[in-house]
């Protein structure tokens, strides 16, 4: 797929290279521009979506490579980049003891265009009415990715990164998150990155990645 025209990058990137932690080079990228809609990482087990997404959230301590999103660099003005990152990984134990809408206060208070109504739609959605008093830890793992997924979305973030959004969803889940990402491909000004095995059916992106190949290179 190719960027929309006339959109400036939401982000640019250069010199991007992940590592296994045995040292084994994972991918690289000379460059990375991220337009406004959909990207997706995709690429078998190992071979860096969740090293990549982690480089552009800045949750990686050290690091090879460079990124500016929206004029903010990423080493030299990391809080301000970072007011512009969702990232809330689905691995991370950090949000276990923390109540669903205690999760999306602290969401909304760090993000200037947090949107309570997107996230009341997600609720819907997602049917995650049923546990927004319930601490994360009390969450099913699919009910917990949709906690954090809302999270993202609702953001309003100019980068919102998602890793493996479909897994431990059941049919009917999925199906209505496909429709979702739909409508971010089509967003003016938002970058979504979606990190996952195979492209998900009906869901056009601006650009895809495929780190199998750019592993070899």
């Amino acid at each position: 797929m190719t960027p929309q025209p006339n959109l400036p990058p939401v982000l640019q990137a250069s010199a991007l290279e992940g590592r296994a932690p045995d040292g084994r080079r994972l991918f690289a990228l000379s460059t990375l521009a991220l337009q406004p809609g959909l990207t997706l990482v995709l690429g078998d087990e190992g071979a860096g979506k969740t090293t990549l997404l982690r480089m552009l959230a800045g949750d990686m301590p050290h690091w090879v490579g460079h990124a500016v999103l929206c004029g903010h660099d990423q080493h030299t003005a990391a809080d301000a980049y970072h007011s512009e990152v969702a990232w809330l990984d689905p691995a991370s134990q950090s949000w276990e003891q923390v109540v669903v809408d205690e999760l999306w206060a602290q969401q909304a208070r760090h993000f200037a265009r947090w949107s309570p109504d997107t996230l009341e739609d997600l609720v819907e959605a997602l049917d995650l009415q049923a546990h927004r008093h319930k601490p994360l830890y009390m969450l099913s793992t699919g009910s917990r990715r949709k906690a954090l997924m809302a999270a993202a979305l609702a953001s309003g973030a100019a980068l919102t990164l998602l890793d493996m959004p479909f897994a431990a969803l059941d049919g009917a889940t999925s199906r209505t998150l496909r429709d979702i990402l739909a409508d971010c491909a089509d967003h003016p000004q938002r970058a979504f990155v979606i990190a996952d095995y195979s492209a998900p059916a009906g869901v056009a992106a601006q650009q895809v990645l495929n780190l199998d190949e750019l592993g070899t290179k």
